[in-house]
């Protein structure tokens, strides 16, 4: 619960827009028919926090965008905690969503806002070195 108050607190400062997408995707709320990142047809559910840690929680996108966001999820590190991990996961599987979009749309709002929520889980947020 201590991670979604953080994520509230940081929507507090951002524009409307981004704070509707941003609540949308952890409510699983957004748009079904288009994908979530570039607006194309959507043609598949990506798992906001992978299907171990949340298979209900998802977000239409297409093809290319589920791809790009796959691949950023193969990196997270992986725990065996799994209730304790639903709400670290969700918040990783949104800020990779926002940096994506930020990198697609050309609109460095959402990557500010991800930047934000990476500063407060700097440890979480490591990568699996190759």
């Amino acid at each position: 619960m201590k991670h979604i108050i953080i994520l509230l607190k940081k929507l507090e400062g951002a524009d409307e827009d981004i704070k509707t997408f941003a609540i949308k995707a952890i409510a699983g709320t957004l748009p079904h028919d288009r994908c979530a990142i570039c607006g194309e047809k959507a043609e598949e559910e990506h798992h906001l926090a992978t299907k171990r840690y949340d298979p209900a929680l998802t977000v239409s996108v297409c093809k290319r965008c589920h791809a790009e966001l796959t691949i950023k999820q193969k990196l997270w590190q992986k725990t065996n905690e799994k209730d304790e991990a639903r709400e670290e996961f969700t918040l990783r599987g949104l800020i990779d969503l926002l940096n994506l979009k930020a990198e697609v749309a050309g609109d460095k709002r959402y990557k500010e806002l991800a930047d934000s929520l990476s500063q407060e889980f700097p440890v979480f947020l490591e990568v699996i070195a190759h």
